[in-house]
């Protein structure tokens, strides 16, 4: 729900966006993070606004951007989460939407091209300058916290059709 809006250049200080509370935090070292203009699109899918674009000075070191949540997720909820994402350069190493940083619940691209749910993969591919939608669902439950993730999709996101999933100990709350 944000639109990503900006003025193009740096990410540094955008406060704007609903449902956030506070502005892009980004990280300092190796690379850039930046708006570029013009949006992602997946058939029947369309962000708005521009894009982030992330990119890296060396392959060791990561770089990343945090946005805060308005009113967190608890245990008994559940999280919808979807991403539109394009690959400009495609190399080795991750690239993951983590909630709370936590890793062992991040979807995204996984060493290699291979996408996932952290060490859970798929059977799909990233390729280099393609568009790939996204979509997880977190279950917040007393005694467990499930995840599932659906790639290329605009409908059916049942339980039967997810391309991976992932259970992992309670995580009582992402903000």
């Amino acid at each position: 729900s944000d639109a990503f809006d900006y003025d193009l250049g740096s990410l540094d200080d955008q406060d704007e966006g609903y449902g956030f509370s506070s502005s892009w935090e980004v990280d300092q070292m190796n690379g850039s993070v930046t708006i570029a203009e013009g949006s992602l699109e997946y058939p029947e899918t369309k962000s708005s606004g521009n894009r982030v674009i992330i990119e890296l000075n060396e392959e060791e070191e990561s770089k990343g951007v945090r946005r805060y949540l308005d009113q967190a997720f608890v245990t008994g909820q559940e999280l919808w989460l979807s991403v539109l994402m394009q690959p400009i350069i495609l190399a080795d190493g991750g690239f993951w939407l983590r909630p709370n940083d936590n890793q062992a619940i991040a979807i995204g691209k996984r060493w290699g091209s291979n996408i996932g749910i952290d060490n859970n993969g798929t059977s799909l591919n990233m390729q280099q300058g393609e568009t790939y939608r996204l979509v997880a669902r977190y279950q917040l439950k007393a005694d467990e916290t499930v995840v599932h993730l659906w790639v290329n999709r605009n409908k059916d996101f049942t339980e039967e059709n997810f391309d991976a999933t992932k259970t992992v100990g309670p995580i009582s709350e992402i903000e």
